[in-house]
């Protein structure tokens, strides 16, 4: 997992827009990396709420008092990018 993790933290690339953000993962898909996991794990402040796009399955996997960190996965086939939502 951590390198997979390491992996995806180097190489996405993130733009925000009004009411959420972008993970770009181009960069990771040139890679080619054989039998990429699909998981990724972002933490986030408690005071947002996160909801992505139908490419991610989103699930809190640990709730700590300031923060939630997030299972990420990526659903095949995989897409170049994906929308989260704050609420």
């Amino acid at each position: 997992m951590g390198s997979t993790q390491a992996l995806y933290k180097r190489f996405t690339n993130l733009s925000f827009f009004k009411d959420g953000f972008i993970f770009d993962f181009n960069d990771i898909d040139i890679q080619g990396v054989k039998g990429l996991d699909a998981t990724l794990y972002i933490s986030v402040s408690n005071v947002l709420t996160l909801n992505a796009d139908e490419t991610l399955n989103l699930s809190p996997y640990e709730i700590h008092e300031k923060y939630t960190t997030y299972k990420v996965i990526r659903r095949k086939p995989f897409a170049s990018s994906s929308i989260f939502y704050i609420n």
